[in-house]
């Protein structure tokens, strides 16, 4: 079944590519039907991923943006979504390479190979971390002006960074850190003049923002009183969250409980919420009733 559903893919892609090269490439077709491309070019973007194909799936937004870089919210998500999964694998195979590295037994000769290919991965995730940052900071936030998609990208630079910025040194570690700061800080503008505090995005703006703080800027006492107001808050605002809205609330407290936890003896450990979360709505239920018992528990 695979086979069949790859050979569709493939038979898909070189239909576009010829549509691409001679129909699609006159100013007429292109003035009156980008929009339908741009359609056509995130079916086979999702089509790729769901082949397991997040290369391919890549290439076709990346052909969505050349023609109009205004994207969609939901191809927003998708292209930021897609990018982070690549950071995530990338972070996961680093740990893993040093894991054998730092294993006994390990002759010289297999530590050094292991290290050549470490530096090779690292030097790949750090040209993929520029390409994200280059396209959002220069084509992306540059073609939109509504508030809530320059939030989304803004956070994304920011979240990206706690990422990448165990395998960066030098020069290239600070400006990183100082392009994921001035995102940080311009989003929770937006956040604070667009968005209500019952609003998950609020939330987790703030608790990214803190744990950035805390972990890269060695800030101690402000992010810790943030993180403990937001939450404080947060418990007596779970009411007026909107319905379809509560799981994602609650999933983001209980990360926040979770950091607060561990915000003293183990800040390597602090996670942040980039919306790859996935609750199941029995986990949804559980969050909801663990919430609302520690709302009666600080009652009484």
């Amino acid at each position: 079944m695979l086979n069949v559903l790859k050979c569709i893919y493939i038979i898909t892609y070189l239909f576009h590519y010829y549509l691409s090269k001679s129909l699609w490439s006159s100013k007429y077709l292109r003035g009156n039907n980008s929009w339908q491309m741009t359609d056509d070019l995130f079916f086979l973007a999702e089509l790729a991923k769901k082949l397991n194909f997040p290369e391919g799936s890549l290439e076709f937004l990346n052909q969505i943006i050349k023609t109009n870089p205004s994207l969609e919210p939901n191809v927003q998500k998708f292209y930021i979504d897609l990018y982070f999964e690549f950071f995530r694998s990338y972070v996961n195979v680093l740990r893993k390479i040093q894991e054998k590295i730092d294993a006994q037994g390990m002759k010289l000769g297999q530590i050094k190979l292991l290290q050549t290919i470490r530096t090779r991965y690292e030097t790949s995730f750090v040209n993929l971390h520029n390409s994200f940052i280059d396209q959002v900071k220069n084509k992306l936030l540059s073609s939109v002006s509504d508030l809530n998609i320059q939030f989304s990208y803004l956070k994304a630079i920011g979240d990206s960074y706690q990422y990448i910025s165990g395998h960066i040194k030098g020069e290239t570690f600070t400006k990183k850190q100082n392009e994921a700061k001035e995102s940080y800080e311009h989003a929770l503008k937006i956040a604070n003049m667009e968005f209500q505090h019952s609003d998950p995005r609020y939330l987790r703006i703030v608790l990214n923002w803190a744990v950035f703080q805390y972990r890269f800027l060695k800030l101690k006492e402000s992010p810790t009183k943030q993180l403990f107001k937001c939450y404080q808050e947060s418990l007596n605002l779970l009411e007026k969250v909107d319905l379809e809205k509560r799981m994602e609330f609650c999933s983001i407290m209980e990360l926040i409980k979770t950091n607060m936890s561990t915000w003293s003896t183990k800040p390597e450990e602090l996670k942040i919420s980039d919306g790859s979360e996935e609750e199941s709505e029995g986990d949804e239920k559980d969050k909801i009733s663990k919430v609302k018992k520690k709302k009666k528990k600080k009652a009484k």
